[in-house]
């Protein structure tokens, strides 16, 4: 049931930073859900879970579904719910390790970096001491 009143977003890498935390399994993934079973989302839009637990895209995409899918409470159907985790893959990401960073970039779609990277480059600028070199590496 798409909202007319509200337009499909151009394609998108979202990373979620702290993904396997209780916001993210509660509130943010629930909400991103119901977008895409409104037809918000662009269809090649990815979800990059990311987080400093160690664990792979089908560990993540267990945990998700044992304790992110009880929150959804309108619009659920088994076929939606399986279209939408195939947009989700988890990275395991130490915001105070480079080499996560880099291997976060490699996994995001080329055409969207510059959007992604800016994001991740303020988001390093006020937690760490070395953000310019870190985004040199990406760049």
């Amino acid at each position: 049931m798409k909202d007319e009143t509200m337009s499909t977003q151009t394609n998108f890498d979202l990373v979620l930073f702290g993904a396997t935390g209780d916001l993210a399994m509660r509130k943010l993934l629930p909400c991103l859900y119901q977008a895409h079973v409104a037809g918000l989302l662009n269809p090649q839009g990815r979800i990059l879970g990311v987080s400093r637990s160690e664990m792979d895209t089908e560990s993540f995409l267990a945990k998700v579904e044992t304790n992110s899918k009880i929150h959804v409470k309108q619009n659920f159907s088994d076929e939606q719910w399986a279209s939408f985790i195939k947009r989700i893959e988890y990275l395991t990401v130490d915001v105070t390790r480079s080499e996560d960073f880099a291997a976060l970039g490699e996994k995001s779609n080329p055409a969207l970096k510059p959007k992604v990277w800016w994001f991740i480059f303020r988001l390093r600028q006020n937690s760490s001491p070395k953000p310019v070199k870190i985004w040199r590496q990406w760049a």
